[in-house]
């Protein structure tokens, strides 16, 4: 399973299938990369070496923090151009799948195993295709967090460490959509009315991307996607609550809630979403309006799904901003993509954040909050605080 974790979420926010119709079957096209090895494999049975290779396989099937990696029983296919609906049926049944929904702008279904037929079998099946472009798990996704206590602090000290009094006297932003894609948001709260511009839910797949919570695992847990729209645009001026990144309400950037990430009653977790959720809200974003995409969330795996998304907004003129991650590895996905800004997390006196993923693929560092000698816990200096919501304390 993908595992998004949560990491540089104020970083993050501070910057801010397949056609149908073809019923003939052309010749089939060159494998280009798709195929079989020949050789030999052979399986040694035994006590030890049965239960060495369960602890392999279920180490795979756990990403970061033990989380669960992979949605049960489905797949993401891309499937070449020129199969037609009838064909499609027929290669998705013959590996023992049924699409369940599509992404036609980057060509990708999503697909449902039967009971009987193992992932490892239609992956396989898959693979033999000549007529599969690419498949892969449909995997889990999870949100960027920030590093400690779900409490926000009331200071925003890492305004200044990024020098935006200096730049709102030269600009206080442009009238641009930018979408949140993430747990939703709470356009109720005082610092967010009138931001909202219409956008989707891709967990409930109905219009209204309003952030439920996570009333039956934690009712308690913060909005993550309130939290992420405020840092960007609360009301600004205004007497209540912080001050947004656009000096909010004086421009007409507006925020477009794209929401992803929910709770998973079965597994106790809340804001855990999928990589068709997140490659379906960045294509949405992107056929909407949207001129900027945050993603404060990260998958532990590379994902073509993914990456079809961003190369699709990319193109489309959209700058796509991501966390980098929170588990003081490697760049997360999809920050470490060349068509995405990678922002790493910073404490409040500049040196890294100490659960913040780093590396190469890094493009900049802004104040994500964490507790240092020179941040201490006890203080604001060691949170970023912003607007907050949640089934049990409402607004804050």
């Amino acid at each position: 399973m993908v595992t998004v974790s949560r990491a540089a979420l104020a970083a993050s926010a501070c910057l801010v299938v397949a056609a149908c119709g073809v019923t003939s079957s052309p010749s089939p096209p060159p494998p280009d990369g798709v195929g079989s090895v020949a050789g030999t494999v052979v399986a040694q049975a035994g006590t030890a070496q049965s239960a060495a290779v369960a602890a392999l396989r279920t180490r795979s099937e756990r990403g970061a923090r033990g989380r669960p990696r992979y949605v049960p029983g489905e797949l993401l296919v891309a499937l070449r151009p020129g199969v037609g609906e009838q064909q499609a049926v027929a290669i998705h049944a013959q590996a023992g799948g049924r699409v369940i929904r599509s992404i036609p702008q980057i060509g990708v279904h999503v697909v449902r195993l039967s009971a009987v037929v193992s992932p490892e079998a239609a992956l396989s099946a898959y693979r033999a295709s000549p007529w599969v472009r690419f498949v892969e798990r449909n995997a889990y996704v999870y949100p960027t967090a920030t590093p400690n206590d779900p409490l926000y602090a009331t200071h925003q000290w890492h305004y200044p460490s990024v020098q935006l009094p200096a730049a709102w006297d030269a600009t206080k932003g442009s009238p641009v959509i930018v979408a949140v894609v993430d747990t939703g948001v709470r356009f109720d709260h005082p610092d967010l009315a009138g931001l909202g511009v219409a956008g989707w839910d891709f967990v409930d797949h109905d219009p209204d991307a309003t952030d439920p919570g996570c009333p039956s695992v934690d009712p308690d847990e913060p909005s993550h996607g309130t939290h992420v729209a405020g840092t960007i645009a609360a009301l600004t001026d205004n007497g209540v609550g912080g001050a947004g990144v656009v000096w909010g309400g004086a421009t007409a950037v507006r925020l477009m809630s794209v929401r992803v990430l929910g709770e998973d009653v079965v597994a106790g977790e809340c804001a855990v979403g999928t990589l068709a959720a997140v490659a379906s809200g960045i294509v949405f974003a992107a056929d909407n309006g949207a001129k900027v995409v945050n993603l404060s969330l990260t998958a532990d795996s590379p994902s073509l799904t993914l990456q079809s998304a961003v190369d699709y907004a990319y193109a489309r003129g959209v700058t796509l901003v991501a966390s980098a991650g929170n588990d003081g590895g490697p760049v997360g996905y999809p920050a470490a993509y060349p068509n995405v800004i990678a922002v790493a997390a910073t404490a409040c006196d500049n040196t890294r954040a100490s659960y913040s993923n780093f590396g190469s693929s890094i493009d900049l560092a802004a104040p994500g909050g964490a507790a240092t000698l020179n941040c201490p816990a006890a203080s604001p200096l060691g949170w970023v605080w912003s607007a907050s919501w949640s089934p049990s304390s409402g607004h804050g």
